[in-house]
């Protein structure tokens, strides 16, 4: 698409406050007398006077003001109106365009997703492990290639025997007590931490039943 180059021929606009300082110096020697102004039942009527012309004059400042305004904006007005015509031809193909990319975005990372569960399947060695646990987002990623995928699956298989051994390595509780630990250990995506809470669980139960026998013992005893 060829380059395009706005040409717009507009001068910079000058606006002159011609007697702002007369009229700021009179308007100050005016409002002076209202600074000490005392409102009573005799001069209410006049006090409401004063305030109706001090809004009237406010009223003409601030009408010119906006009259300038308009007069002055007009030429820019035409020329947002311009642009927003062109801009408006712009946006429909820049629409269009963003809708197929996102279609065709999208049918890549449902392809992609499928590759990533065939290489899990293939590479995994964590007997049960659910993928949404372990699924990180960015192997979506288009630079992300299936070398790093399967590096991260086989680092899950490391990290996986390496906290299985610890676990094993508890022999004060029973095997059926590893392999609940070792359950905990999947499905909380290999955190060690939650795997030794629940041995220390089975520890403290073992601990609590073994008590209770040894009273119950002592009372049949005596």
């Amino acid at each position: 698409m060829n380059e395009l180059k706005v040409a717009v021929k507009y001068n910079p606009g000058v606006i002159v406050f011609e007697n702002f300082d007369e009229i700021k110096v009179a308007l100050t020697e005016q409002m002076e007398v209202y600074k000490n102004l005392e409102v009573t039942d005799e001069t209410l009527k006049e006090s409401k006077k004063d305030v109706a012309t001090l809004r009237k004059i406010k009223k003409a400042v601030e009408d010119r003001r906006k009259e300038i305004k308009n007069e002055f904006m007009d030429p820019y007005t035409g020329l947002e109106k311009q642009v927003k015509e062109l801009t408006a031809l712009i946006d429909e193909p820049i629409a269009i365009i963003t809708k197929k990319s996102d279609v065709f975005e999208q049918r890549r990372i449902e392809e992609k997703r499928l590759h990533i569960r065939e290489m899990w399947n293939e590479n995994i060695k964590i007997p049960n492990a659910d993928i949404s646990v372990f699924y990180n987002p960015s192997w979506e990623n288009v630079t992300t290639t299936d070398t790093s995928i399967k590096s991260d699956i086989s680092q899950l298989n490391v990290n996986y025997e390496s906290g299985v051994q610890t676990l094993k390595a508890f022999e004060d509780v029973g095997e059926a007590e590893i392999e609940q630990a070792i359950k905990v250990f999947v499905s909380n995506k290999l955190d060690l931490s939650k795997a030794v809470i629940e041995i220390n669980h089975f520890r403290d139960h073992k601990k609590m039943m073994e008590e209770q026998a040894k009273r119950d013992a002592e009372k049949e005893t005596e």
